[in-house]
């Protein structure tokens, strides 16, 4: 028996669990917090994990952590280097560099708490692990792509924020061997880059990063070249170089940009629920699009020096599914892989692969199912409905599956909540608002009274993994929601409500040996309507995913939905 706890720290925290080489939990402590993106040690994802494995911290061989701060004074050089080189940003470089060393306000989410983390163990729960490992923040990212994949051969590309000192990376990956190709450092992260941008256009920074993705089709490329020319600049050594004279990362957190930037387009955009100025949906176009041409030509110089035919996407910045998707369609690689959780929350099954890995404990098994988190109990379900003195009435999974499709076949929306709760930012089936594709004025209602978000966000597909190629520009698994395609043409009318402004759509591909209960609801609809998919949105409204039976409750009575499938019960507020 070996047990393996691998946690990620400092921000998006999580717990991983796997035993003799199987993955058996993985969660986000923002799922028990209810705080997005928390960071710090994820004592309330641990303590989950713990009582359903019915064990101690003590009988854990290994915990391993997603992050190594023993290079932390390469980090501490670059940062002087970059103090140096911008020097009117001396006081906000020392400002930020201790708040990140002490954990800014989540608890234990610091370096010092890395560099502690067996007093704080020790302190939380009495006794410790076996033995603790650190990990290099990229080298976790590309453990969690690999053994996720069933130790396929493949090349690895990481890009995020930045890791210890490395923003992008490259890795060749095979026969369970790791070796580094390329890596670009710190401060020049497309990461960064991208974030920055995201908070110029009013969405909040490592949060609203997909917002600026969906704004992107409304808008024109027109300052694609000065962006390259001024901020995100071509460079043949090392693909490109950030400009921080003119985006800084660090000073974008604060609400404060370049003159540069202020110059050239008066001001931060304020307010995305009010009708957004035409540059600035020009420059989200643009953002993206030097972002996917950077991409691209990483993936090419790839390509072209590599025997290997795969890629696999992984960190931060494999959440840009419309990147993902314009490399796919660029048809270079014979297939491209992005794991369920390419993020930080994905550096804790990485950190504990690795630690397998050690031990030679692998298994021969492609990771198809997200579903990992808090699994829901009828019987919590039951103390709920008189908690909350709603209606509701039991069932058999056949008879759930009728009435639900019934309800979307109404132009209902409902909520359908089972089995264990999805690891990773995607709501793959089991924690899900869902509606019928088909209706167009669906968008609004979900939209405004319900999701409560800007107007111009998309809505994704659940459609049958055997019916993908009639309805999408798609001929590989796309089961996490990780590549934005075209929808073909000829099908857009057929299903108006999954489908963005430039007639694109990100569809989550289902398969019934991975999530039988969803496919055969989505089989049931497509029966009824010959239409092979739902119209799928996370089950939350402005907060973390719903997980618990109490939070699935909450949501339900906050929302402006009528009906909850939750377990074996249709709950009714009437």
């Amino acid at each position: 028996m070996y047990r393996v706890l691998g946690i990620s720290t400092m921000t998006e925290s999580a717990a991983v669990f796997i035993e003799n080489g199987v993955v058996k939990h993985a969660i986000e402590e923002e799922r028990f917090s209810r705080i997005k993106h928390s960071g710090g040690i994820p004592y309330k994802s641990i303590d989950y994990i713990l009582s359903a494995e019915n064990i101690t911290m003590k009988d854990i061989d290994c915990l391993s952590l997603y992050w190594n701060p023993f290079l932390l004074p390469h980090r501490i050089l670059i940062l002087l280097k970059n103090i140096l080189s911008n020097i009117n940003l001396l006081q906000l470089k020392i400002r930020r560099a201790l708040s990140v060393f002490g954990g800014r306000n989540d608890k234990d989410a610091g370096w010092i708490d890395i560099l502690l983390i067996k007093n704080r163990i020790k302190k939380n729960y009495n006794c410790l692990p076996k033995k603790i490992e650190f990990y290099n923040h990229h080298l976790s990212h590309v453990a969690s792509s690999y053994y996720a994949n069933n130790r396929v051969n493949t090349n690895i590309l990481v890009m995020d924020g930045a890791g210890e000192i490395e923003a992008t990376s490259i890795y060749k990956a095979s026969n369970d061997k790791f070796e580094k190709k390329i890596n670009i450092n710190l401060p020049h992260s497309l990461g960064h880059f991208y974030s920055a941008f995201t908070g110029f256009l009013g969405f909040k920074m490592l949060d609203g990063e997909y917002k600026l993705m969906g704004l992107s089709p409304y808008g024109n490329p027109e300052y694609v070249n000065w962006i390259k020319q001024n901020i995100l600049i071509p460079h043949n050594k090392v693909f490109y170089k950030l400009n921080i004279q003119n985006l800084d990362y660090h000073q974008a957190l604060t609400g404060d940009f370049s003159k540069k930037l202020i110059n050239k387009f008066g001001s931060k955009n304020d307010d995305t629920f009010k009708k957004i100025e035409q540059k600035y949906l020009n420059l989200a176009r643009s953002v993206q699009e030097v972002f996917e041409e950077n991409l691209y030509k990483i993936a090419k110089y790839i390509k072209n020096n590599s025997e290997i035919e795969n890629l696999s996407i992984v960190g931060g910045c494999g959440l840009n599914c419309k990147a993902n998707g314009f490399l796919l369609k660029k048809n270079i690689f014979k297939n491209i892989y992005v794991p369920p959780v390419p993020n930080d929350p994905g550096g804790a099954l990485g950190a504990a692969y690795l630690s397998n890995k050690r031990k030679n404990l692998y298994q021969n098994k492609k990771l198809e199912n997200a579903s990992l988190g808090y699994e829901i109990r009828n019987e919590r379900i039951e103390k709920c409905i008189l908690k909350f003195n709603l209606k509701a009435k039991k069932m058999n999974y056949d008879q759930l599956i009728h009435s639900a499709v019934e309800e979307i076949i109404k132009n209902e929306v409902i909520a359908w909540v089972q089995g264990k709760m999805e690891f990773g930012a995607r709501a793959l089936g089991n924690r899900s608002f869902l509606a019928d594709p088909r209706n167009e004025n669906i968008i609004e209602k979900l939209n405004i009274k319900i999701k409560k978000r800007e107007k111009f966000r998309p809505f994704a597909p659940s459609v049958l993994n055997e019916e993908k190629a009639r309805f999408f520009d798609l001929d590989q698994d796309a089961e996490f929601m990780s590549f934005i395609v075209n929808v073909k043409a000829n099908k857009r009318n057929l299903v108006p409500a999954i489908v963005h402004y430039d007639g694109s759509a990100r569809p989550q591909t289902v398969k019934k040996t991975t999530n039988e209960l969803y496919w055969k609801l989505i089989n049931e609809f497509f029966k009824k309507t010959n239409i092979p998919m739902l119209l799928n949105t996370s089950y939350n409204i402005n907060e973390p995913i719903a997980c618990t039976e109490i939070d699935c409750f909450k949501t339900f009575l906050e929302s402006g939905i009528e009906k909850l499938f939750i377990g074996n019960y249709l709950v009714s507020k009437n």
